[in-house]
């Protein structure tokens, strides 16, 4: 049995205005499972996921991670669990304009305590970035940009990647880019927790979560399990083969 990463019991957000924005989520996800959340506008998917990585804390309920209970961590010890557990990607590649793509890679590693520009050269590598190491954002494309985010995302080799609709500002040909460079992330053991629009991005990972005001609606599996053969087709073989 997968050892379980993630488990919220009973999350509860309520904001100021009084909007319930989650009612009483319930959840479980596995280390290295690529999990898809779904749901429309206003359902509660970015503040799940906001509450998931320690950006905002719910009215009620509790969220494990790892077994140590987040929700009851103060702000300092909120900040070094995202430091040391997750990497975030976000619609808006939310760049420093005037770093270079090693320099934006190596902040995040500045707030992990270690910032080696080889190491931020070698993830950058790794996202196909060779040839854009001393590029601003504004002299890359946005296919380009969200892939120094996701570099910057992985620097610190975290175990959960929390993705907000990654190819959301990005054309086909980039999202494709972006989706592969997950999907070779969800290879390498990383845990990711993706927000998307779009079923056919959602089909690409493991399960799809579906969210309606703040409830979970649905949670399927998207691997289809192989059927039974037909009674009948097993026993007709068997005769043919004297069995």
């Amino acid at each position: 049995m997968s050892k379980v990463v993630i488990k919220s019991e009973n999350l509860t957000k309520v904001f100021d205005n009084n909007t319930r924005a989650l009612n009483g989520i319930n959840l479980t996800i596995s280390k290295g499972e690529w999990v898809t959340i779904m749901g429309p506008s206003g359902s509660g998917k970015t503040t799940l996921l906001n509450i998931l990585g320690g950006l905002d804390k719910p009215s009620n309920g509790t969220v494990f991670v790892d077994g140590k209970d987040i929700t009851k961590l103060n702000s300092r010890l909120l900040t070094k669990y995202r430091r040391e557990n997750i990497g975030f990607i976000f619609q808006q590649f939310h760049l420093v304009p005037y770093l270079n793509a090693v320099e934006n890679v190596m902040l995040a590693q500045y707030f992990h305590s270690i910032a080696l520009e080889q190491d931020a050269e070698e993830v950058l590598e790794r996202v196909g970035l060779k040839e854009r190491l001393t590029h601003l954002p504004t002299q890359m494309s946005g296919g380009e940009q969200q892939r120094v985010a996701v570099a910057r995302a992985i620097a610190n080799e975290p175990e959960i990647l929390l993705a907000d609709e990654p190819t959301g500002n990005l054309d086909q040909t980039n999202g494709k880019v972006v989706l592969d460079l997950l999907e070779s992330l969800h290879k390498e053991g990383h845990t990711i927790v993706m927000i998307t629009h779009d079923i056919n991005i959602a089909k690409r990972s493991q399960r799809i979560i579906k969210l309606i005001d703040g409830k979970i609606y649905s949670d399927k599996s998207t691997r289809v399990k192989s059927k039974n053969p037909d009674k009948k087709i097993l026993k007709n073989i068997s005769k043919k083969i004297g069995g």
